[in-house]
């Protein structure tokens, strides 16, 4: 109804902005569960990001800014989009809004195997 879309509308609005990290509690262990290399591991626990989030029609930008990289991401609530994380895995994603967050997640993107073909090649 028109109602729930007007609450969505602005519960959403409350995510638009510019943030920056204040604390990173277990940050290591966690990219560490998800099997971020060691590298980028230490260069993601030691820098400051800035993120901007904002939103166009319906399409969504959240912008993370270091003084090593700049990312952004670019979706639509509920719609599947295909990305390359920024330890560099390719995979397919939906970003949802529950609650008063946004979540997101993410699947492998899946290879095609093309079959055998009849002379054995």
């Amino acid at each position: 109804s028109f109602q729930n879309l007007t609450k969505l509308t602005v519960a959403m609005d409350a995510f638009k902005g510019k943030f920056e990290r204040t604390s990173a509690d277990q940050y290591e262990e966690f990219l560490k569960a998800l099997e971020v290399n060691f590298l980028l591991r230490k260069a993601a626990t030691v820098s400051t990001p800035v993120m901007e989030v904002s939103e166009e029609g319906g399409a969504w930008t959240i912008k993370t800014s270091t003084t090593l990289k700049t990312m952004e991401l670019k979706f639509k609530l509920g719609e599947e989009f295909e990305e390359t994380t920024p330890d560099g895995r390719e995979v397919t994603a939906v970003v949802l809004s529950r609650m008063a967050r946004l979540s997101q997640s993410r699947r492998p993107r899946r290879k095609v195997r093309r079959a055998p073909s009849p002379s054995g090649r």
